[in-house]
């Protein structure tokens, strides 16, 4: 398959088949439910529709039976006050949070495309084609710095590459303001240790 034939050909993700027998919901928030994505330790994606214009969206979810532990809620609630200071075309956007069912769900821009990891599976990058995904990369954590937001998790199933292949960061899970990190001295390292820079495996509290 070509680079540009990659781009004209139409991705959905793969949905996921879950023997889980809790029933989808309908809505969450106001956000009609059309799909599971995936089900993870603390979360669940789902794909969602907005009833006023129609489009999708993915939908996560923390669920009800999450909310007592306080340290899940406040990283989830982290993960969408985060999004909101960024303004970037390289970065997901943020729609929407807020409760449901009990629990809590953030609204994020649906994006038509595979991450990295799968574009890289499939096919090698010309010279060209691999210098623009890093420039674009490259633009978003520019963007994410200059409002002191580290991602800490930027690895290649986190970068999305669109149909009409623009780069998206996904993933604010684990990102933090550079002045919250001191917060975590003594505390375990955070993040994918195959893609963490020598900075934060040595001292994340002090990586900036």
């Amino acid at each position: 398959m070509t680079e540009g034939a990659f781009h004209k050909q139409y991705t959905e993700p793969e949905l996921t088949k879950d023997s889980d027998p809790t029933p989808m919901p309908e809505k969450i928030g106001p956000y009609k439910i059309e799909a599971l994505l995936s089900k993870g330790g603390m979360s669940w994606l789902y794909m969602g529709v907005d009833p006023e214009t129609k489009k999708p969206l993915a939908i996560k979810a923390l669920p009800s039976t999450h909310l007592k532990d306080e340290s899940t809620v406040e990283r989830f609630l982290k993960e969408s006050r985060l999004m909101a200071l960024t303004d970037h075309p390289n970065i997901v956007k943020l729609y929407g949070e807020g409760s449901w069912g009990g629990g809590r769900y953030i609204a994020m821009e649906w994006i038509h495309g595979i991450s990295l990891r799968q574009f890289l599976s499939q096919q090698s990058f010309s010279l060209k084609r691999s210098l623009d995904i890093i420039m674009q990369i490259g633009e978003a954590l520019k963007h994410l710095h200059s409002h002191e937001i580290i991602h800490r998790d930027l690895k290649p199933e986190n970068v999305l590459i669109s149909e009409d292949g623009v780069i998206k960061v996904i993933d604010f899970g684990i990102a933090e303001m550079v002045k919250d990190t001191a917060e975590e001295k003594g505390k375990s390292v955070v993040g994918t240790p195959n893609y963490m820079s020598p900075e934060q495996k040595k001292s994340p509290s002090e990586t900036t």
